[in-house]
């Protein structure tokens, strides 16, 4: 058990461990992820004003997870707290297909829909159970981006059926935000030993967690208009400092 608490974390990134205070392996990585939090939290008033469905509920909570267990790992990079960040993502991205196909396959089959959420659950079971045993981070990623890449794909279906400008373009910055954070995560893995030799480290893992906390609310936000769309709630698109919201009210009979 004392192993399992010091084992150090599979994977490390490009900020300098210790470099801001002694308490903290990875500062600005650990203050950055706490972005996911606010999103979360974000995303959790905008669904308690659609009226509290239980899968939106669930994601936005996921994405406040994957806040805390990204700010454990990077203050430690410990095997432990690398787990508590990557076993939220599963999850949150499992919930994230059900957000997107869910409805689809209840209107093909009722019964599939019935038990569509449960075998997301025991497929997250699964792989958070061997994941845990047998911490890869390659097939982590993978098994990440698969989910990542065939939810957009469905999420471009939905995008073309709505006709709601303001809503299109929290589509755009959903996706943007995907290729755009990317990009940053990649470079600051994969080019590591050239930024190192930089006068200033931009941070690119930390500039990740920013954008990619604005994807995990930019996403369902949309998702959320699609639904209350559908309840006829009469969705409208708000902005503030660039933030996307959504204000609901019935339509009249």
């Amino acid at each position: 058990m004392t192993d399992f608490w010091s084992a150090p974390a599979t994977i490390n990134w490009c900020e300098d461990d210790y470099a801001v205070t002694g308490n903290i392996a990875e500062f600005w990585n650990s203050l950055s992820s706490l972005a996911f939090c606010l999103f979360g939290a974000l995303g959790l008033i905008q669904t308690a004003k659609h009226g509290g469905e239980k899968r939106f509920v669930f994601q936005f909570l996921g994405v406040i997870l994957i806040g805390i267990g990204s700010t454990a790992f990077h203050a430690t990079l410990l095997l432990y707290a690398q787990q508590a960040d990557e076993t939220p993502m599963v999850w949150s991205i499992l919930t994230w297909t059900l957000l997107l196909f869910g409805d689809d396959v209840s209107r093909w089959s009722p019964a599939l829909g019935n038990a569509f959420p449960f075998v997301l659950c025991l497929y997250g079971a699964a792989f958070s159970v061997f994941h845990w045993f047998v911490p890869t981070t390659t097939f982590f990623q993978v098994h990440f981006t698969f989910f990542v890449a065939l939810n957009i794909v469905r999420l471009t279906a939905h995008y073309r059926a709505c006709h709601d400008a303001r809503a299109r373009r929290i589509v755009h910055l959903y996706i943007g935000s995907v290729l755009v954070g990317a990009a940053f995560w990649m470079v600051d893995f994969h080019f590591c030993a050239t930024i190192r030799q930089w006068v200033f480290n931009p941070q690119g893992h930390a500039i990740w967690h920013l954008i990619l906390g604005g994807s995990t609310y930019f996403g369902p936000l949309f998702m959320l208009h699609v639904r209350a769309a559908e309840l006829g709630l009469d969705p409208t698109v708000h902005t503030w400092m660039g933030i996307p919201y959504l204000s609901l009210r019935r339509k009249r009979s």
